[in-house]
């Protein structure tokens, strides 16, 4: 075999891992929530975030459901079913960073019981994590597109806090 099809091969074989490392080192940074126009069943929701790519590789990820976990802060542990489940939009991530933004869509509750949880933590505690898990597919120019698990945690402030002067 010759060496460009040696070096052809390898790319092949090490592209998902490369890929889904890179995924895996990205971080999603939440810059707002609102959770507008609740009903018994549903929540409009709009979520504007930085993803921050530390890789020198701009890939697109592809339109992808994901599911959104109320993290518990004393375990770490996802609670035990999602909150609601996005739809995530295609991301063309840029290096060092790029917006993601949900903008004003309707979504299922999942679990009232997480739901309940997740705005309780909110008001009482100083931070909240979440977290959005799911599979969508990279592109990475000609290269063969790769399967990818999504899976990041974002921690931002709740409204509880140690300073009362944040809160006029």
């Amino acid at each position: 075999m010759s060496r460009w099809a040696n070096l052809c091969s390898s790319v092949y074989v090490a592209l998902p891992r490369i890929a889904q490392h890179d995924v895996d080192r990205s971080r999603l940074e939440l810059l707002d929530l609102q959770f507008l126009d609740p009903t018994p069943d549903s929540l409009q929701i709009t979520q504007r975030a930085t993803l921050h790519n530390p890789s020198k590789f701009t890939p697109t990820l592809d339109e992808f459901f994901a599911d959104n976990y109320f993290v518990r802060n004393e375990t770490g542990q996802f609670g035990p079913t999602p909150l609601v489940k996005f739809q995530m939009p295609k991301i063309h991530s840029l290096h060092p960073e790029s917006e993601a933004t949900l903008v004003l869509r309707r979504y299922a509750i999942l679990s009232h019981d997480e739901v309940n949880a997740y705005v309780a933590a909110t008001l009482k505690q100083e931070y909240v994590t979440s977290a959005l898990v799911g599979k969508t597919k990279l592109h990475l120019g000609a290269l063969p597109t790769t399967d990818i698990n999504y899976n990041t945690t974002t921690t931002y402030k709740g409204i509880s806090t140690p300073n009362p002067s944040v809160f006029p």
